[in-house]
């Protein structure tokens, strides 16, 4: 079968009316791949960093805190006391403890 391949070809080729595959039309994947225009959001930024720096008296960089707008709810003062706790750093150095003897028994098995 495969010596006598492309052989007899006229057959098909001098034939008339043979009805002859179609040739598939790729479908878009997708959006156009086009640079998108980002001068409104250029504008938008370089007006709000011109607010910003004149709020603060021209200086640039990031936002600064002050300490009289600095205010604490209840929640974090709750969080502070729980986090700053001895308690809270012995359960702290209890846990890394925990973690490198774990880490140090599995290095041993290896």
């Amino acid at each position: 079968m495969v010596k006598h391949w492309g052989k007899n070809k006229s057959a098909f080729t001098d034939r008339a009316n043979i009805p002859r595959p179609v040739v598939p039309v790729e479908a878009p994947s997708g959006p156009p791949k086009v640079p998108s225009d980002r001068s409104k959001t250029i504008a938008k930024l370089d007006k709000a960093r011109a607010d910003q720096g004149n709020a603060q008296g021209g200086a640039s960089g990031g936002p600064v805190e002050s300490v009289e707008d600095e205010t604490y709810d209840e929640d974090d003062i709750m969080l502070f006391f729980w986090g700053n706790s001895k308690a809270a750093t012995e359960r702290h150095h209890k846990k890394v403890e925990t973690r490198d003897q774990h880490i140090r028994n599995w290095q041993k098995s290896i």
